[in-house]
């Protein structure tokens, strides 16, 4: 199941990738974009997962910052996970571009 899975986000960042290239945004911008909107997206998921779950996310204590290991664990899913999801991204619609595929 994950070969399939992997398939279909590559396919999924394909099409995207090549409505994003013929369109003629610049790769930095692309980047920037898309690893925000990917942050924000997995960080705001999988802490709303962990808050129906019962579990306790701490991130500020009497007006300081103060992160347990869950948050830290947040921060860091949600960093690599917009990472790869941008370095993907951008290689495919810096192929497309150069007419790789």
């Amino acid at each position: 199941m994950s070969i399939l899975g992997f398939a279909i986000f590559f396919i999924i960042s394909h099409i995207i990738g090549y409505f994003i290239a013929k369109t003629g945004w610049k790769i930095r911008h692309l980047a920037a974009l898309s690893f925000i909107s990917t942050f924000i997206i997995v960080w705001l998921g999988f802490l709303l997962l962990l808050y129906f779950k019962g579990r306790y996310v701490q991130f500020f204590v009497d007006g300081r910052i103060s992160l347990n290991w869950r948050a830290v664990d947040l921060f860091f899913v949600a960093g690599m996970s917009s990472t790869l999801l941008t370095l993907l991204l951008v290689i495919v619609v810096w192929s497309i571009r150069n007419k790789v595929f």
